[in-house]
C-alpha cells in the first residue's frame, strides 16, 4: 500500500508541473495574441485605404488599359500556398486547414503546392502532392520587404504564363475560439466593382505613366492581400493555443484533485488496515 500512495503522490507532482507549464503557455499566448490582433487592426486600416484607391482607378480603367495582373492566362498549372503554423499545441488550427485544402486539391488536376509552416510541410511530405518550396512560417517581425520578395516569384511566374491562378489558403481569424479556413484568389487579380460598361472618363494624372503606376499599384495590392492573410493566420494561431492550454490546465486541475481524493483514500485505507492488525494482535495476546 505505501508502494501505491508514493506512486499516486509521484503522479499528482508531475501533473502539477505539466499544469504550471501549460498556464505559463497560455499566458505567453495571451500576450502574443494580444500584439497580433493589434497587428491585423492596423493591417486592416492600411487595407481600407488601399481598396478605395483600387475602387476608384478601377472606374477608371478602359479594356485597352487592363493590366497584365488581371488578364487570364491558359496555363493547366495552378498555385497553391498553405499557411499553417510552426508549432503544435494549438487544437484544430491545423487540422481544419487541411480539410479545406484537400477539398481545394481536389477540385485542379495540376497543382504545384507551395508549404509556409513546418506542419504543412510534415503533413504533405508524405502525401501524392507536388511540394514545390516549403519554409518555416514567417514571424511578425518579418520585414515587409521580405513578403514582397516571396510573392514577387509569383508574380513573374504568373506574367511568364506558368499558371493560370495562384491561390493561398489560411485561417482566418473570428474568435480566440472559432476561425474561418479561407481560400484567396491573389492571381490573376479579381475587381469585383469593375465594370467596362460604367468608366468615369475623368482620369487621374500619372507619373511615371498609367500602365506602370497600375502595375505597381496591383503588385502593392496583392503583397497586402498576403500579408494580412499571414496576420490573421497568427492571430488565430494564437488564439487556439491559448484556448487549447486553458482547457488543458483545467484539466489537470481536475486531474490532480481526483488523484488527492484517490490519495487520501489509499492513505485512509492503508491506516485502517494497519489499526485493524494492531487490535487483531491486541486481542490475540489478551
Amino acid at each position: 500500500m505505501a508502494s501505491n500512495t508514493r506512486e499516486i503522490k509521484d503522479r499528482i507532482a508531475s501533473v502539477e508541473k505539466t499544469n504550471k507549464i501549460t498556464q505559463a503557455m497560455k499566458m505567453v499566448s495571451a500576450a502574443k495574441f494580444k500584439r497580433n490582433i493589434k497587428q491585423l487592426e492596423h493591417i486592416k486600416s492600411y487595407g481600407e485605404g488601399i481598396q478605395t484607391i483600387i475602387e476608384s482607378l478601377s472606374k477608371r480603367l478602359f479594356n485597352d488599359e487592363i493590366p497584365n495582373l488581371l488578364k487570364k492566362n491558359e496555363s493547366p498549372q495552378v498555385a497553391i500556398i498553405v499557411i499553417s503554423s510552426d508549432r503544435g499545441l494549438c487544437g484544430g488550427f491545423n487540422a481544419n486547414l487541411f480539410k479545406k485544402v484537400k477539398q481545394v486539391l481536389e477540385k485542379y488536376p495540376q497543382v504545384d503546392l507551395y508549404t509556409i509552416g513546418n506542419k504543412s510541410q510534415q503533413y504533405y511530405k508524405s502525401r501524392n502532392v507536388k511540394i514545390v518550396e516549403a519554409r518555416s512560417a514567417f514571424s511578425s517581425n518579418t520585414p515587409i520587404s521580405e513578403i514582397n520578395d516571396y510573392m514577387n516569384g509569383f508574380v513573374d511566374s504568373y506574367l511568364k504564363g506558368v499558371y493560370s491562378n495562384v491561390f493561398v489558403i489560411y485561417n482566418e481569424f473570428v474568435s480566440a475560439l472559432s476561425s474561418n479556413q479561407v481560400v484567396k484568389q491573389l492571381l490573376p487579380v479579381e475587381l469585383p466593382e469593375w465594370n467596362p460598361d460604367e468608366i468615369n472618363h475623368s482620369d487621374f494624372i500619372y507619373e511615371s505613366s498609367k500602365e506602370a503606376s497600375l502595375n505597381q499599384l496591383f503588385e502593392t495590392y496583392i503583397s497586402y492581400i498576403f500579408s494580412r492573410a499571414i496576420q490573421e493566420s497568427f492571430a488565430s494561431e494564437e488564439g487556439f493555443r491559448m484556448a487549447a492550454m486553458d482547457s488543458a490546465s483545467n484539466n489537470a486541475k481536475e486531474m490532480i484533485q481526483e488523484l488527492k481524493l484517490f490519495y487520501n483514500r489509499s492513505r485512509q485505507a492503508a491506516i485502517t488496515t494497519e489499526l485493524t492488525e494492531i487490535v487483531a494482535g491486541a486481542a490475540s495476546i489478551s
